[in-house]
This record gives C-alpha cells, structure tokens and sequence, in this order.
C-alpha cells in the first residue's frame, strides 16, 4: 500500500518548495502540515479502531493521497492567481 504512493511524496514537496521560493508561506505551511499532521493523525486514530491492521496499514497512503490532493488544489489556486503577461520580451 505504501509503495502505491509513494512517488506522490515528491509531488508534495515540489509544490511545497514552489511556495516558499515565492514567499506564500501560508500555502507553505499548509502543505508542510497536511500529510504528517493534518490527515496522518486523525487518520490513525480513526482507521484501525474501524478496520483493525488494515486500517493501520493504510493510513500513510491514504494521508499520501489527502496531501497530493490538497497540494493540487493549492498550486492550481496559486497559478491561477498569477498575473498574466501578454506580450513577450516587451
């Protein structure tokens, strides 16, 4: 199950890093928090009560998937949100 995710770690801290480089330190720390924090600890403590060892098993790569999903979101809002130049080499 791990294994499944893991690339996706990569993913998180290159969105990770793209934040900081331009100082949104908001999204920064998001995406710092979000899979050893804000999705992996309610997750262990929800999933092996309801599912036993396999609950136990898949809480890292489902807090792997929340934080991919979460560093989606937050990148895409950040180039969304960047000014748009329209000529080149002006």
């Amino acid at each position: 199950a791990q294994a499944v995710t893991f690339t996706t770690q990569s993913l998180v801290v290159l969105s990770n890093m793209t934040l900081q480089t331009v100082r949104k330190t908001g999204g920064a720390i998001l995406l710092a928090m979000a899979r050893r924090g804000l999705f992996l600890i309610p997750l262990l403590l929800i999933l092996p009560r309801c599912l036993g060892i396999e609950g136990l098993i898949l809480c890292q790569p489902l807090a792997d998937v929340a934080a991919i999903s979460l560093s989606f979101l937050v990148i895409r809002l950040f180039f969304k949100h960047l000014p748009h130049k329209d000529g080149v080499g002006s």
